[in-house]
C-alpha cells in the first residue's frame, strides 16, 4: 500500500475511534495532520476534509503524471510536498 494511502486509512481510523476530533479535523486539516502523524506540509499546502453519507460520495480524480514509471504509477506523478519533521 501507497505510505500516503496508508496514513489516510490510518487518519479515517482514528477519527471512527475518537483518537482524532472529525470537528478538528475538519477546522485545522494540516495542523491536525502535521501533529499527528510528525510531517511538515510545504507552504500554501491545503488540505479539504470532505465526510461521505449514504446520498453523498466524494470521487477525487488526481493530477494526471507527465510520465507513468513504476514510481508513480498509483499516484499523482508528482513528488508530494510534505516531508517528516526533524528530531
Amino acid at each position: 500500500m501507497d505510505p500516503i494511502e496508508f496514513k489516510k486509512a490510518e487518519l479515517v481510523s482514528k477519527v471512527w475511534s475518537g483518537e482524532i476530533s472529525l470537528k478538528e479535523l475538519q477546522k485545522n486539516p494540516v495542523e491536525v495532520i502535521q501533529k499527528e502523524f510528525n510531517i511538515k506540509f510545504g507552504p500554501g499546502m491545503k488540505v479539504e476534509v470532505h465526510v461521505e453519507t449514504d446520498k453523498l460520495l466524494h470521487l477525487v480524480i488526481p493530477a494526471k503524471p507527465s510520465v507513468i514509471n513504476d514510481d508513480n504509477k498509483w499516484g499523482t506523478g508528482k513528488p508530494r510536498d510534505y516531508r517528516p519533521l526533524e528530531k
